[in-house]
């Protein structure tokens, strides 16, 4: 199993619906590897197939996103080491690979990472950052975005008719909205 926050991201890739999980943590260690579930049919249970190409940086506590059609990115998490990293992993889902991404402006883990407007954002983590990042995919550098009003570690965030809704977390019961 994959236990301890693996990121997660759902696709249409190679003409049929995918979810990809990164990372993680299993009994023994903390996980480089990525594996896929082809959800059709019924069976799902057999379906789990592991993903050759492995990510530099073994990750639990992670966050991933879509960027675009093509690439999902796997951001911050905690290291074998239980450091919590700023570095960040773009995957080809067309050629199941693994790249280098630009780092975060800080490290975080129990945070969340959405696709909006084009790019992504992460906001959150754990000690309950307000903080949040923006990707700029013109400077390929992460930069400041709009501060949640509460701080957040473990929670949930969506995009939904283009505005980011962040609910819950450890220790909050609230829901924001940025709507730009």
């Amino acid at each position: 199993g994959r236990g301890s926050s693996p990121g997660v991201v759902a696709v249409e890739s190679g003409g049929f619906p995918r979810i990809f999980v990164f990372g993680g943590q299993n009994d023994e260690q903390i996980l480089d590897s990525c594996e896929f579930l082809d959800i059709r049919g019924e069976n799902l249970a057999d379906k789990w197939m592991l993903v050759e190409a492995k990510m530099a940086t073994a990750r639990r506590l992670t966050a991933a996103a879509l960027l675009d059609v093509n690439t999902a990115v796997i951001c911050g998490g905690e290291d074998n080491d239980s450091i919590d990293m700023a570095s960040c992993e773009a995957f080809d889902l067309a050629t199941l690979t693994f790249s280098e991404f630009a780092d975060m402006l800080e490290p975080r883990f129990h945070h969340a990472l959405v696709h909006y407007q084009g790019t992504l954002v992460v906001m959150g983590g754990v000690n309950k950052k307000k903080s949040c990042e923006q990707f700029d995919a013109v400077t390929n550098k992460w930069g400041p975005f709009a501060h949640l009003n509460e701080g957040r570690e473990e929670f949930g965030a969506d995009v939904i008719e283009d505005k980011i809704f962040v609910a819950g977390g450890c220790g909050a019961d609230s829901v924001e909205v940025f709507d730009g």
